[in-house]
């Protein structure tokens, strides 16, 4: 292991991708006392160090907002499974539209650059708001995590 190895072992984001601290998206786990006094132990830290656990500070109230709201919704479906299956499909659909996205280049010579990609909408027909590639992807995810919640 050389210098540069050892160095990266002992910072606050190696640990946070370790998972030896979770991290704000983990709010059941997540105290914000936890991630200052871990931030703290750090002897010196780096600028990555230092974003990060701002970064944190300001998702965390954010993370726990959304997921105080989140909680209270009513999904119209009481059967657990009924709603495991119900977002099941609908991740399945998401990841459908994904896939099937095609953009055309502003140039015509048919080279995107990476702003392109993640600035491009899909426009759905049942719905009023386009959406991007992230955000497709994101309630996708998201719409696994909330009700398998209670089943992990």
């Amino acid at each position: 292991m050389n210098k540069k190895e050892k160095q990266n072992i002992n910072t606050f984001v190696s640990k946070v991708r370790k998972n030896k601290i979770p991290q704000p998206s983990q709010v059941l786990k997540f105290s914000m006392e936890q991630w200052g006094k871990a931030f703290s132990a750090i002897p010196t830290p780096t600028d990555a160090d230092k974003r990060l656990y701002d970064a944190g500070k300001w998702f965390a109230p954010r993370f726990q907002a959304i997921t105080k709201r989140s909680s209270i919704i009513d999904f119209g479906i009481s059967d657990q499974d009924e709603l495991t299956r119900y977002h099941c499909g609908t991740v399945n659909r998401e990841a459908q539209l994904i896939n099937e996205m095609v953009l055309e280049s502003a140039s015509g010579n048919g080279v995107l650059i990476a702003e392109q990609i993640v600035q491009s909408k899909y426009q759905s027909e049942t719905s009023a708001n386009a959406a991007g590639p992230e955000d497709l992807d994101e309630a996708a995810v998201d719409g696994l995590r909330a009700p398998n919640k209670n089943k992990v």
